[in-house]
């Protein structure tokens, strides 16, 4: 199983490990993830501008983009800080303490599901297409860095994915994500 998850208990770690053994995402793919991470990081200014430059050129998502700007008074500079930060801590409990890394992703898709600070539910499909995005823009830096990573980052934004979807279901379903939905 990819990374020692053996201090954490919880339906987000057994999510978390079922998402990562129906990927085969192992501990092979987090040693190259994690050795890869450091260029991710270097470049993280502008893979995060290209994301949002990306995510901007959409109608749907710059609709939502205003929306959420209103709801919840953040700025584009907190939204992309934030992105940046949410990528550098999620790529470093990957490597050094990844017992904490499937509840921080149940927690960021509960927080799209309307827990967070803004109170606002993204839709899950965009949540899910954002992280595509995300791991479309990381597999082009790579390609020419670290290809023989690619395989392994793809499964490893999938379980990202596929957790982040657990935590926001979960929300939904608990019934405390009763938050403007910011529909396209």
């Amino acid at each position: 199983m990819a990374g020692d998850l053996t201090q954490t208990t919880g339906d987000a770690v057994e999510r978390y490990r079922r998402a990562a053994q129906f990927l085969d995402f192992r501990d092979v793919d987090v040693h190259l993830v994690s050795t890869s991470s450091r260029f991710v990081i270097s470049q993280l200014d502008t893979l995060v501008d290209n994301f949002y430059e990306r995510m901007s050129a959409f109608a749907e998502t710059e609709r939502l983009f205003v929306k959420a700007h209103a709801i919840s008074g953040e700025s584009m500079d907190h939204r992309t800080w934030t992105l940046k930060t949410w990528v550098g801590h999620v790529l470093a409990l990957l490597e050094r303490a990844p017992a904490l890394l499937p509840d921080t992703l149940a927690v960021t898709g509960a927080a799209h599901a309307g827990e967070g600070k803004s109170g606002v539910v993204i839709p899950h499909e965009l949540m899910v297409l954002t992280v595509s995005l995300l791991e479309g823009i990381v597999a082009e830096a790579l390609q020419g860095a670290a290809p023989g990573s690619l395989a392994s980052w793809h499964k490893f934004w999938w379980v990202c994915a596929d957790v982040m979807s657990f935590g926001y279901q979960r929300a939904l379903t608990a019934g405390q994500a009763n938050r403007p939905l910011l529909a396209t």
